[in-house]
Parts: C-alpha cells; sequence; structure tokens
C-alpha cells in the first residue's frame, strides 16, 4: 500500500476539511490559525521591530 490514493478519497477529505472549518465557532477558527501562523508572525515582529526602530529618528 503506498501514499497515493484515489480521486474519490482525496474528495471526501478535502470536503470533510470544508465542513469542518466551516462548523467553527470564530474563537476556535482564530485559535486555530494563531496554532497554524504564530511562528510565521513571531519571525517577521524580530524582523520588523529592530526596522522600524532603525528608521524612528
Amino acid at each position: 500500500m503506498g501514499w497515493r490514493v484515489d480521486q474519490a478519497y482525496e474528495d471526501a477529505q478535502r470536503e470533510d476539511f470544508r465542513k469542518w472549518k466551516a462548523a467553527l465557532t470564530w474563537s476556535e477558527y482564530v485559535a486555530w490559525q494563531w496554532a497554524r501562523w504564530r511562528w510565521f508572525l513571531a519571525g517577521v515582529a524580530v524582523v520588523a521591530v529592530p526596522a522600524i526602530l532603525i528608521m524612528m529618528p
């Protein structure tokens, strides 16, 4: 058994994900997005804060 599956399975997985995401409350959605993007946002902050401080007179 390999990693590849048929298109029907992939479509079912995609549809289940859409239904799950649509069922989230606003706070659950924000928490999910935060969990996905927090390290990226932390990296942006590490770069942006010094850049802003350098530009200040």
